[in-house]
C-alpha cells in the first residue's frame, strides 16, 4: 500500500531523536500518528485518489498500446 512508516532521525549522538512518520505517497501527505494514517487510508478522499490514479494508470497503458501499435 501507498503509506509507509518511517524512522526519520535528527541530530546525532546522544542527542539522536527519532520521530516516526506516517505518510501517503499518493494523496502527499504526512500524519504525525499511525492512527491518522490509517483514518486516512479508509478515507472516501484517499479512496477517491486510488481511483484516479487507476484511471489515469490505464489510459496511458492505452495510449501506450496505441503508439507501439502506430509504429508497426
Amino acid at each position: 500500500e501507498v503509506g509507509s512508516e518511517g524512522g526519520a532521525k535528527a541530530g546525532e549522538g546522544e542527542d539522536t531523536v527519532v520521530v516516526d512518520i506516517w505518510r501517503c505517497e499518493m494523496c502527499n501527505k504526512v500524519f504525525k500518528s499511525e492512527g491518522q494514517h490509517k483514518s486516512h487510508m479508509r478515507s472516501k478522499k484517499h479512496k477517491e485518489m486510488e481511483k484516479e490514479m487507476e484511471r489515469q494508470r490505464k489510459r496511458m497503458e492505452r495510449a501506450a498500446k496505441k503508439a507501439e501499435a502506430a509504429k508497426r
